[in-house]
């Protein structure tokens, strides 16, 4: 993670308005998705949308409502996996323009399916730990992915927070929050993480899954928004690497082309990455056959894509 910190130090250095001021906010809501985990993929991509709850908040409610009343959406869901009607396909630009107004940062990690672990140079994370017993009813990939969603989540907050702010964070209801048990014990992983990572304190901590929405589907339709991402950019650099021309410099290259129509929505939306809302992709792979790792950042340019380091 210091090597990640460094990688988008470099980044500011070149771009000083990369990444969004949150700290005028008093409350920041974060949203999780993530992907790529079923068979065929080549990534697991790790989806966060960081955001400031204030008058742009406000404006994205009234957005995402009107967009959903003009499209006579009722209940649908805009997962990715769900994108599967032509009334869900025709609403999916006009939805994630609506999302424009955030003020905040969506943010995705990507990583090499043959990165077995980024905890342990063995590649399993060890349960005899005594301080891992309470965690081994998870199992072993699970507690991985478990540990890169609280680390990644620690990661972005402690450097996008600021002193005193409460912060709020829901999570997609996968095998890491697949009940009150387990969400009760990636609130507490997180909660032990992330003061490791902070060097300010915070104000409230909360942890929910997409079950806490009102009934609007505000939190669904909050959540929607990394999990498109997550699920668009996995297809994408899988893509990519079938067809054996992923950029290894600052190259700029055409999107694939095995990659679906919804992708390419969301990959020319990705590109867009203006304020109020900024976008980052970030890839991790390993070096040759070591245990070594290198951090590149992807770069969207009006939906085509180049590697910079």
């Amino acid at each position: 993670m210091n090597v990640f910190s460094q990688s988008i130090r470099r980044s500011l250095s070149k771009d000083p308005n990369l990444l969004p001021d949150l700290a005028n906010f008093t409350h920041l809501l974060i949203a999780s998705d993530y992907s790529g985990h079923h068979q065929g993929c080549r990534y697991e991509s790790y989806s966060y949308l960081i955001v400031g709850m204030g008058e742009s908040w406000l404006s994205w409610e009234a957005s995402r409502l009107s967009v959903r009343q003009r499209f006579k959406l009722a209940k649908r869901s805009f997962a990715y996996k769900k994108l599967n009607d032509s009334r869900k396909r025709e609403a999916l630009d006009s939805f994630l323009a609506a999302s424009e107004v955030l003020a905040g940062l969506c943010v995705t990690v990507l990583i090499d399916k043959s990165i077995t672990s980024m905890f342990d140079k063995e590649g399993r994370v060890d349960f005899s730990d005594p301080l891992l017993h309470p965690y081994s009813q998870f199992g072993i990939a699970s507690f991985e992915r478990l540990l890169r969603v609280v680390h990644l989540a620690s990661f972005f907050v402690a450097g996008l927070s600021a002193p005193g702010q409460n912060i709020t964070w829901f999570t997609d209801r996968d095998d890491i929050a697949a009940n009150h048990a387990r969400l009760t014990q990636l609130t507490s992983a997180w909660a032990t993480v992330l003061s490791n990572y902070l060097s300010h304190p915070l104000g409230h901590l909360r942890c929910g899954t997409t079950e806490s929405d009102n009934g609007t589907l505000q939190i669904e339709d909050l959540t929607a928004i990394p999990d498109l991402a997550a699920g668009a950019l996995a297809e994408m650099a899988t893509c990519y690497d079938k067809e054996s021309h992923v950029p290894d410099g600052p190259l700029i290259v055409p999107p694939p082309n095995g990659v679906s129509e919804k992708t390419r929505s969301i990959i020319r939306w990705l590109s867009n990455s203006v304020p109020p809302l900024k976008r980052m992709i970030y890839v991790i792979h390993p070096v040759g056959n070591t245990s070594t790792l290198t951090i590149k950042r992807l770069q969207l340019h009006s939906g085509q894509a180049g590697l910079v380091w």
